[in-house]
């Protein structure tokens, strides 16, 4: 499969660019949640307005930036996992080959 050209480094620098936006994920999320008001900032006029926005920011929204940061670190295994899977299979091909070249050489084949 010579149309395969794979940067192993390429992948470890992607996983580890990527990695930074976790911390900005989790700025967004203090963020997000330090901006939620106070429940008397709704007024009582307000107060059934409040419930259903503290639910949805509570079970919804605050949840997700900690499953996106979750999401990034899955994605940056992977890609590690991925140069690491590339590396030995190259790892195994090249000494294959020069055990094919010495038997070349040997006269063996």
């Amino acid at each position: 499969m010579t149309w395969i050209d794979v940067d192993a480094e390429g992948l470890r620098d992607a996983a580890n660019k990527l990695r930074q936006a976790e911390t900005e994920i989790k700025a967004l999320g203090n963020y997000a949640e330090e901006a939620d008001p106070d429940l008397w900032m709704f007024g009582l006029a307000g107060v059934g307005f409040a419930g259903l926005y503290f639910a949805i920011a509570k079970g919804i929204v605050h949840p997700a930036f900690s499953d996106a940061e979750q999401a990034v670190e899955g994605i940056c295994t992977r890609l590690e996992d991925c140069a690491d899977e590339y590396e030995d299979c190259d790892e195994g091909i090249a000494q294959e080959l020069d055990k094919i070249g010495q038997d070349i050489v040997d006269g063996a084949i």
